[in-house]
């Protein structure tokens, strides 16, 4: 039997989606930046627990992207001050910030650069790819 291989995008990256699409998922292949609610890391830990007070659900990517470009921005602010263009400036000499979705770097186009994390759908769960 020929395995068929469907490509999403980080949208799949939700619980929701594998409930709707059934079995329907398996296979289905996709990008996500990097952010594992069960790291060890104490970033990480710290902010999955915190949030899961709070709301009472898991964080999920989103919201811990949400988290690290508020962080991001309040650096910026607090390195550059109030000033839109030194605001800019400070975003800009961002280098591996430490951030619970890995390590973020701004580049001279006010691009991120991070780390990405390959996934799949396999037995109805997400998982890494390629697995090991």
């Amino acid at each position: 039997m020929k395995c068929v291989r469907y490509l999403s995008s980080v949208g799949f990256d939700n619980p929701k989606a594998l409930e709707l699409a059934g079995e329907a998922a398996e296979g289905v292949v996709f990008a996500r930046p990097s952010y594992d609610p069960e790291s060890t890391n104490e970033p990480v830990r710290s902010f999955a627990s915190q949030f899961k007070a709070k709301y009472g659900i898991e964080p999920g990517t989103y919201a811990a992207h949400a988290y690290d470009a508020l962080r991001i921005v309040a650096h910026a602010i607090r390195e550059g001050g109030t000033v839109p263009s030194r605001i800019r400036a400070a975003l800009y000499e961002i280098e591996r910030f430490p951030g619970v979705t890995g390590s973020a770097t701004i580049d001279e186009n006010g691009d991120v650069e991070k780390p990405i994390s390959i996934m799949v759908v396999s037995h109805g769960q997400f998982e890494r790819w390629p697995q090991t």
